[in-house]
């Protein structure tokens, strides 16, 4: 992909978050034309390899979303392990993305194999297909003469976009020696 190449002389990169982190992909972030037009995007750097090790990212849902108030909205990343020159290593879309209640997660794992790997790249796919949630929420009350049940079914309409709240976490790095 050779828009990806452009990226290695004006990216802003950030070092793989030991702990658990939230991005903000939002109109203040790094943006570039993935195809869909510029979008906001997170470009992380890896460490270099030592151990087998894991990197999970997923996103949130978003009510009230970006595009209008009553439209649902939430990030369908588009993930790439890229070299140390921008090459493209391994590529997920949305298709290979575990769906969990509404929220799109990959785990991206890091062997021997994949230690010439050296740089994650994510932004949101605009194309992707909308996805559909349904939530039962139930509800108990107590009035004098016992209890009353109540509940609600809702379906909601998760429309993609390419802003939102991108979580990552690492696991099984070993902190380095100080």
């Amino acid at each position: 992909m050779a828009a990806l190449m452009l990226l290695q002389s004006v990216a802003q990169r950030q070092a793989l978050p030991p702990e658990s982190q939230a991005f903000e992909l939002d109109d203040r972030s790094p943006t570039h034309d993935f195809g869909q037009g510029p979008q906001p995007y997170v470009l992380i750097e890896l460490p270099p390899y030592r151990e087998p090790y894991e990197v999970r990212l997923w996103s949130e849902p978003k009510a009230k979303g970006y595009q209008s108030v009553d439209q649902h909205t939430r990030i369908v990343p588009r993930i790439f392990t890229l070299k140390s020159d921008f090459s493209v290593a391994r590529s997920y879309s949305g298709s290979q993305l575990r769906d969990r209640n509404g929220s799109p997660e990959k785990t991206v794992f890091m062997n021997p194999k994949n230690q010439d790997e050296r740089f994650i790249l994510v932004y949101g796919d605009k194309n992707a297909p909308p996805a559909e949630l349904q939530r039962s929420e139930g509800k108990t009350v107590f009035v004098g003469t016992g209890f009353f049940m109540d509940g609600s079914d809702n379906r909601y309409t998760l429309h993609p976009f390419d802003k939102g709240t991108l979580h990552m976490e690492a696991r099984g790095l070993t902190p380095p020696a100080k």
